[in-house]
């Protein structure tokens, strides 16, 4: 079990310490609060956080989930507080806006609770209660920073960055961003690796703090593989493919993942079987897929069109 610090700067004062398990979740964290050390224990269920409990393993909250954005983002139904927390027990309902953020907090019919966020984040205004630990992007705002956990990153709503640069691009990855043919410059361009959702938090998310988020590209190249290969046979059925697996993961995951998705290995050996021979028409017919044809109501039928009319490399 590995702990992270975040420190002030000022007096060398560590205001939050973090406890990471082998997937890199959060497990425990440990804050100043009011001048007091107050340690949080995390229950998970996949990537989503289902209950918090204090340093002797009481039960303080449970959460409610349910349908989302993307990830954990917008599936906060509601919060319960049990004996032990700060807060009145009981079961607050959470309202979000368009894009995942908890907005309102309700028990039964009152209003508990209202929230007010600038674009990128921070906390315009708070009235009320404070019941939910979770506010834009349904992400835990940690209180001894003002950052908020991501899984992969921390936010930092005031400066609009990340605290740390995307991990595709860190040593380790290689295999993964395609580095070996070069292709990933065709992609990056001297990207800013600390920005948040390329500047564009209206439309967009970011579900685990990855721009490029590969496990979702992967688990739905998995998915697409055998529907694509259906799809599409004879000559030229391979920029198919590709076309239809960059649709779906654009779909599915973000617009970035599936612009980069053409230059990750694993990505091309799933599609055409044969992970040493990625080139560079694979990554142009995934781009394509995604740009042209992931706005549209059907990949299947926006990549045909595309092969039919050799608009694919």
């Amino acid at each position: 079990m590995g702990a992270k610090l975040l420190l002030r700067c000022s007096e060398e004062v560590v205001h939050l310490q973090n406890w990471y398990d082998a997937n890199s979740r959060r497990i425990a964290k440990q804050e100043l609060l009011n001048g007091q050390l107050v340690k949080t224990l995390y229950l998970f269920d996949g990537w989503d956080i289902i209950a918090v409990m204090n340093a002797q393993g009481q039960l303080l909250e449970s959460y409610t989930r349910g349908v989302g954005l993307a990830g954990d983002i917008g599936t906060i139904v509601a919060v319960t507080h049990h004996a032990g927390s700060a807060v009145t027990p009981g079961t607050y309902y959470t309202y979000h806006n368009h894009r995942g953020d908890v907005i309102i907090t309700r028990s039964a019919t009152t209003t508990v609770g209202v929230y007010e966020y600038s674009a990128f984040g921070n906390l315009k205004s708070s009235i009320g209660n404070d019941v939910c630990r979770f506010k834009f992007s349904s992400k835990e705002l940690d209180r001894a920073t003002g950052f908020y956990y991501y899984g992969y990153r921390f936010y930092a709503p005031q400066w609009q960055r990340w605290m740390s640069p995307d991990p595709l691009w860190e040593p380790g990855f290689e295999l993964r961003r395609g580095n070996r043919h070069g292709y990933i410059r065709d992609i990056t361009r001297e990207p800013n690796l600390y920005a948040f959702v390329n500047g564009n938090p209206v439309t967009k998310q970011d579900r685990l703090g990855l721009a490029v988020d590969c496990e979702c590209a992967l688990r739905v190249a998995r998915a697409a593989r055998g529907p694509a290969q259906a799809y599409f046979s004879g000559s030229g059925a391979d920029a198919a493919c590709h076309c239809y697996v960059g649709c779906q993961i654009a779909k599915i995951c973000n617009q970035e993942t599936a612009t980069a998705a053409g230059v990750l290995y694993e990505v091309g050996q799933l599609v055409r079987g044969n992970i040493g021979q990625a080139e560079s028409r694979d990554y142009m017919n995934t781009r394509i897929g995604a740009e042209v044809c992931g706005h549209a109501g059907s990949c299947r039928d926006c990549c045909k069109r595309l092969w039919d009319n050799g608009e694919l490399f």
